[in-house]
């Protein structure tokens, strides 16, 4: 079981529809990459999306405790 990041971790996927298997679902399962790979997409998938609100104005990020 795994544990739940904090909320300003996160960054969007696609969900799955049918027939086709999204990249959320993808992602979770470790498809087409290694566990090692998918650590290191998601700090980079969490910097860009953080980037992107800090650019946007929408949010005050605070570093996890």
């Amino acid at each position: 079981m795994g544990t739940k990041d904090c909320d300003s971790r996160t960054f969007p996927l696609c969900a799955t529809r049918p027939g086709d298997m999204g990249c959320h679902a993808r992602f979770d399962l470790c498809v087409d990459m290694t566990k090692a790979e998918r650590r290191e997409l998601t700090e980079q998938y969490v910097e860009r999306t953080q980037a992107m609100a800090r650019e946007a104005g929408r949010v005050e990020l605070r570093e996890a405790a």
